[in-house]
């Protein structure tokens, strides 16, 4: 997950980008916040897809477009993978142990319910 930071003068704001690798491509969200990681539902904005690179990437954008910053990062399995005819798409994703904390598991659910498919609903379920 990215934080997006945009220039003061962008027509849209700051935001959290979603990133799920599937099949050499970066599937991506734009969250407006960051899931905190418990059971919680939110908004999100389908965007096209991105590069691998952002799976560890920090640092400015081209083109004026921001700066972003790497702030979590997992294992994802795909449950229900992706697929265009498919309104709902499940994996989940495991986040590693720090010094901290264990390692914990989450069920990441995406949902589309518009026919354009640019508005879905992220629903995060921490596995016990």
């Amino acid at each position: 997950m990215l934080h997006h930071r945009l220039p003061p003068a962008a027509e849209r704001s700051d935001h959290f980008d979603l990133l799920l690798e599937w099949r050499g491509a970066l599937l991506t969200w734009e969250l407006p916040i960051r899931p905190l990681l418990i059971d919680q539902t939110t908004a999100a904005r389908r965007l096209p897809d991105h590069r691998l690179v952002y799976l560890d990437y920090s640092g400015p954008l081209t083109e004026n477009r921001g700066h972003v910053q790497l702030v979590d990062t997992g294992f994802l399995t795909w449950i229900q993978t992706p697929d265009a005819a498919l309104e709902s798409w499940t994996a989940t994703l495991t986040q590693p142990a720090a010094v901290t904390q264990p390692a914990a598991r989450w069920c990441l659910s995406l949902a589309s319910p518009a026919p354009q498919r640019t508005d879905w609903v992220v629903d995060w379920r921490r596995l016990r």
